[in-house]
């Protein structure tokens, strides 16, 4: 799908390659977390069970709290946030955000230049989750004598 739009000038080789790039950090951690509910139950199929809840939780928990924490904030502010950009919502409120895998690719479509706070601080964060469910899964195979 990628490849047709391209082919037909839709976007660039940078949205391509960020798209991309994204798409595999979320892989692998996802991959990550399906791997530490592998290590963690006996049964397949409550691993499968629990990391598809784990990341439902972090697509809908994130979206809700945020939502909620935006209403929150604009119901007892005394200023109009109309027009305000993604960087004027405090950094409390929008935090969140970073752990939604969506947020975390609607990010990379961003112009190289604007990267740095969304995308990168999603990157980051998906990687360190990576890493913690890695480290945790190597924890419970070593417990178990599997490793």
């Amino acid at each position: 799908m990628l490849s047709m739009a391209f082919a037909f000038g839709g976007i660039g080789p940078w949205e391509i390659f960020s798209a991309t790039l994204t798409t595999v950090i979320i892989l692998a951690s996802m991959s990550a977390i399906g791997l530490y509910c592998s290590s963690a139950f006996r049964r397949s199929v409550h691993a499968t069970a629990v990391s598809y809840a784990v990341v439902a939780i972090s697509v809908v928990t994130t979206i809700v709290f945020f939502v909620r924490l935006q209403l929150y904030e604009s119901a007892h502010s005394q200023v109009a946030h109309a027009g305000d950009t993604w960087y004027h919502i405090p950094l409390n409120i929008r935090a969140p955000m970073y752990v939604n895998p969506f947020f975390f690719l609607t990010a990379s479509f961003a112009p190289p230049k604007q990267l740095y706070p969304a995308w990168i601080t999603c990157a980051c964060v998906f990687i360190a989750i990576g890493a913690l469910a890695v480290a945790l899964t190597l924890r419970n195979l070593r417990r178990s004598g599997e490793l």
